[in-house]
């Protein structure tokens, strides 16, 4: 998870501004990632489906996965 640690071990660089936790894999491994989050002390995340590097079609694709395998995780 590379949000472990908010930028790695040492966190991140001086300077490098706010630092953008990311969460990515599958359901089970995205779901485990959320849990890990949930069980640090955050109550609300924002989350982000898109990436500008990205085909326009993955980001609805990654939300509708992620409404039918992670959501469902968390009721």
């Amino acid at each position: 998870m590379v949000a472990a640690g908010f930028g790695g071990p040492a966190g991140p660089p001086p300077g490098a501004g706010p630092v953008r936790p990311t969460i990515t894999g599958g359901p089970e491994t995205v779901a485990a990632q959320l849990q890990a989050v949930c069980e640090a002390g955050v109550g609300i995340a924002d989350l982000i489906f898109s990436a500008d590097l990205l085909p326009p079609e993955v980001p609805p694709e990654s939300v509708k996965l992620f409404s039918k395998e992670v959501i469902p995780a968390f009721r």
